[in-house]
């Protein structure tokens, strides 16, 4: 788990750093920062495969390093078996391609729950079955997030 954040976090980074340094100038916060259409998709798509490749090359790690932490001292990044979804990244897909398919960046709480009850159904746990079944019984998000409904 602490090694998908720290993959996410580079990903994050790998994201901001160059456009940084293409500033060529500290980032304060009243700088604007302008990127072309393809340089941005690129951060994205380069984002995404990153959190792809950190599921699943981190799966054989996953819960652990509970009491310790790993001691991982080789590490290079394949897909040897293809690529797949797993339960860190079905959601962003879903909604990645409900967004492409409307021309949106943001989904209504009515529209996620449609997606919800149409793709995201099995092998998943904790707070997001949870958030599955007050859809069920007709909540919508953000409340199904809320931890009074939510534990």
């Amino acid at each position: 788990m602490k090694r998908k954040i720290l993959i996410a976090f580079i990903g994050v980074l790998a994201l901001l750093v160059p456009a940084i340094n293409a500033a060529n100038r500290p980032l304060q916060a009243t700088a604007t920062l302008e990127l072309s259409a393809d340089t941005v998709q690129d951060k994205i798509r380069g984002g995404l495969l990153g959190h792809l490749l950190g599921d699943l090359n981190g799966l054989k790690h996953e819960m652990k390093y509970i009491a310790e932490p790993g001691n991982v001292t080789d590490y290079t990044p394949a897909l040897p078996q293809g690529a797949w979804t797993d339960d860190d990244t079905d959601f962003e897909w879903v909604y990645l391609v409900a967004m492409q398919e409307r021309g949106v960046t943001l989904l209504s709480a009515q529209e996620i729950v449609a997606l919800w009850k149409k793709h995201i159904n099995r092998k998943f746990w904790c707070a997001n079955q949870y958030a599955r079944q007050l859809m069920d019984l007709g909540m919508e998000p953000p409340l199904t997030g809320y931890i009074q409904f939510n534990p």
